[in-house]
């Protein structure tokens, strides 16, 4: 079968279970530095395949870009979001997978605090220099246009200020995230083990620009009072850890815009099992050996971006598939296209599933650089992992988001309410006692309407008018039976 003509039925997309299974299907550096962690600390897999997921995002997004075999270049950043409750060892997760990077910002930035000492210094005297020139210029009565000249050249012999190397940020505000990405690192890192912080805080104000960075757009925010910011070719990994209900009050106040803004069609979504009460001890020695293998690794990758640069910036590599995968890539694309449509998986995730492709070639791209570096492409055992992570998380999405419209969710409810009826024998009932007795959800007479609407329009009822009454036919692909009909409504079913 040619690669046109592969059938989106061919590729098990909607099959795919929980990533619990890789363990066996990617061996390597990632998946044994996962395996040890959960074995140190007894946490939930997902979390540790997250963070190192997570630590792969901040080490390549400076170094590669991927593209599809479509022909289409994204960044490799992502986005996630694990929902877990307090004491899932969620602190002890991250800093296992983020020690490495973590270290090289200590590094860099001690060194930045020697490089800001001399850099004060110069500045100094290069700004006292400048003063006492200008006082010469003055007192020998110099022209403006001699006093403009040789500012122009004291200007560019300024020293120039050291730029910051932060690029990991815990709790912050968008604006200064934006700004220490303006002033120094593009290539940043929104990290919470304890999410609460970030939602809660000022971090997700700015939804549009968290998007623009993801997506690697050009971002500029203009401001009236002070220099305006502007961000070219940028990236962002965003990695949060929050407890259920964090996240409930969140998606209750600000939910909606981040879901109608794109926000959460981007996100990866991890809800962990808990593993509390199942941590024994058995007073095993633990191993770091896979962990500082993987350090040592995504470390040696992020020193890439500083190898790279060039008088244009960032040279970013782009990393291909498999030419033997493009049957394979165009059967997921067909196959999540084909499960937009009615009755299909994506019904009611269409913004997800605009995003799904996309995100499952980033986490290839991350699994297959982490395992055999920058310049090999793309293989089939990372895609199938990463179709397997991806698809863990839109089911997590689907169940958060409960994206299937209120009017459908009232009326499933209805029809089962209903459906006791028709087992006693009863076929016809008021719709005024339908509102009455009926779901709560249905006891307003918007909502009722809704969904008897989509009820009929599922030709599960019929509505009609009795004189003046109201009423539901709940068989309605049975005749009509009048003297029935009459008497049930009449006693006021």
């Amino acid at each position: 079968m040619s690669y046109y003509q592969l059938e989106p039925s061919k590729v098990p997309l909607p099959l795919v279970g929980q990533p619990l299974y890789l363990r066996g299907n990617v061996p390597g550096i990632m998946m044994a530095a996962v395996d040890e962690v959960v074995s140190n600390t007894k946490a939930p897999f997902d979390l540790a395949l997250m963070s190192a997921l997570t630590a792969g995002s901040i080490a390549l997004q400076g170094v590669v870009d991927v593209q599809s075999p479509t022909g289409f270049t994204t960044p490799v950043s992502i986005m996630t979001f694990a929902l877990a409750e307090s004491g899932e060892r969620k602190t002890a997760i991250e800093k296992h997978f983020l020690s490495g990077l973590r270290s090289f910002q200590r590094e860099k930035k001690a060194q930045y605090r020697q490089d800001m000492v001399e850099w004060e210094l110069d500045h100094e005297a290069w700004s006292d220099s400048l003063k006492g020139k200008k006082k010469e210029l003055l007192r020998q009565g110099a022209g403006r246009e001699e006093i403009l000249e040789v500012l122009k050249s004291m200007s560019a012999e300024k020293p120039k200020k050291p730029k910051s190397p932060t690029f990991l940020y815990d709790d912050t505000t968008i604006e200064a995230l934006l700004q220490g990405m303006h002033d120094g690192s593009k290539n940043a890192a929104l990290v919470s083990s304890e999410g609460g912080t970030i939602l809660n805080g000022h971090a997700f104000r700015n939804l549009p620009a968290l998007n623009n960075l993801w997506s690697g757009s050009d971002c500029s925010v203009e401001r009236r009072t002070t220099e305006s910011i502007e961000i070219i070719d940028g990236r962002l990994t965003i990695s949060v850890s929050v407890q259920p209900g964090i996240m409930q009050d969140f998606s209750e106040r600000k939910g909606k815009a981040a879901r109608d803004i794109g926000m959460w069609a981007r996100a990866l979504i991890f809800t962990p099992v808990s593993t509390q009460g199942a941590r024994f001890e058995y007073g095993v020695k633990s191993s770091q050996v896979e962990m500082a293998r993987f350090n040592r690794r995504v470390t040696e990758l992020f020193r890439l971006v500083e190898e790279d640069k060039n008088q244009n910036g960032l040279a970013r590599h782009v990393i291909t598939f498999d030419e033997e995968l493009k049957p394979y890539w165009l059967g997921i694309c067909n196959t999540i296209e084909q499960e937009i449509n009615l009755g299909g998986r994506f019904e009611y995730m269409k913004d997800h599933a605009s995003k799904l492709a996309d995100n499952i070639a980033r986490v290839a791209a991350l699994i297959s650089c982490v395992e055999h570096g920058v310049e090999e492409p793309i293989r089939k055992e990372a895609l199938q992992a990463a179709v397997s992570i991806c698809m863990y998380c839109s089911d997590n999405f689907s169940r958060l988001f409960n994206s299937v419209p209120q009017p459908i969710r009232d009326a499933e409810e209805l029809c089962l309410w209903l459906n006791r009826f028709s087992l006693r024998g009863i076929r016809y009932m008021k719709k005024n006692r339908i509102m009455q007795y009926g779901p709560s959800c249905v006891r307003k007479k918007s909502r009722l309407d809704a969904a008897l609407d989509w009820l009929v329009l599922s030709r599960k009822i019929a509505i009609g008018r009795y004189g003046k009454t109201g009423y539901v036919d709940i068989v309605p692909w049975n005749p009509t039976e009048l003297y029935r009909m009459a008497q049930e409504v009449s006693f006021g079913y």
